[in-house]
């Protein structure tokens, strides 16, 4: 079944889209100059963030609108800049692209396609990009191969841990029966998610723990899909009272997820805003290694 899904979606992937191209470089080079707090921002070249769009959100970018703008002030308030990627650029694109980014987030949107980790779709899946599904795989590769921090949100988290072979409950509130009053999301009358929030119970000697300091931690929640099985590569690190994994971490510490959306709540809440704070200082960390790696003296017989 995922075979069918990556033949049938190569075909679909041939196009692109020159505006959005402009744009994206012009995002991923545009200089940052204010950081957390207000204060100036000290890398001299600020780190760089690959951030996921999809074909709708791309060709809206490329009009001059911005859909991921929480995503984008996180990023940006903490002193990175942005590197748009889309399935709207060519292959090549995407490559080069990727090689100057520095870290890679996977924010929220539509449902991952079922296909991807074995199953049918059931009767509450809603919207799903099986496209973007499949574009987002192959960067999430190729940032995993140049060993950069990878931070996934909401959907993000989600499809990371499809991405390392996991599963996903496909609808929780028909799906997931716990015995608990746990809700996930709840919607307006016209069917959009609102605000509801819940319990995080946090595992001590875990990045979510070392950020927040805490064993319960209240957090936003607007999903109706989560981890069934957790990939056998990542670590449970936080979880709700019914027992689903909010947060998870890999041996490395260099890839996480999150299920709820800190983009939103920090501001509403400052101390969200560490899950960027560290996200970028581990980016930044991540450039320099990278440049050492890549300088011609490290290579130099001087050098060894």
């Amino acid at each position: 079944m995922r075979r069918l899904c990556v033949l049938w979606l190569a075909m679909a992937m041939l196009g692109q889209a020159i505006g959005f191209a402009q744009r994206s470089a012009q995002a991923g080079t545009a200089p940052t100059v204010v950081a957390a707090g207000g204060m100036a921002a000290t890398p001299v070249a600020p780190v760089r963030v690959g951030l996921l769009y999809n074909r709708r959100q791309a060709t809206l970018l490329a009009g001059g609108s911005e859909r991921l703008v929480n995503y984008v002030r996180a990023i940006t308030d903490n002193g990175g800049t942005i590197c748009a990627l889309s399935p709207m650029l060519t292959p090549a694109e995407t490559g080069k692209l990727a090689q100057s980014m520095d870290a890679l987030l996977v924010p929220g949107g539509d449902d991952v396609a079922p296909c991807f980790y074995g199953e049918k779709p059931d009767k509450c899946l809603e919207t799903t990009d099986p496209e973007f599904d499949l574009y987002e795989s192959n960067v999430v590769s190729l940032a995993e191969a140049r060993g950069l921090p990878i931070l996934g949100i909401c959907r993000g988290h989600q499809f990371l841990n499809v991405w390392a072979g996991g599963t996903l409950w496909q609808d929780l509130p028909t799906q997931l029966h716990a015995g608990t009053n746990v809700v996930h999301r709840i919607e307006n009358a016209e069917g959009t998610a609102q605000p509801c929030y819940h319990d995080l119970n946090l595992k001590e000697g875990t990045f979510m723990f070392r950020l927040f300091k805490t064993q319960r931690l209240k957090v936003n929640s607007y999903h109706h899909q989560g981890v069934k099985v957790l990939a056998p590569r990542f670590h449970a690190v936080a979880w709700t009272d019914d027992g689903l994994v909010e947060a998870f971490e890999d041996d490395s510490g260099k890839i996480t997820g999150v299920q709820f959306h800190p983009e939103k709540e920090r501001a509403l809440d400052p101390a969200f805003n560490c899950i960027f704070s560290d996200f970028i200082q581990r980016a930044g960390a991540a450039a320099l290694s990278n440049a050492r790696a890549e300088s011609p003296q490290h290579d130099s017989p001087a050098a060894r």
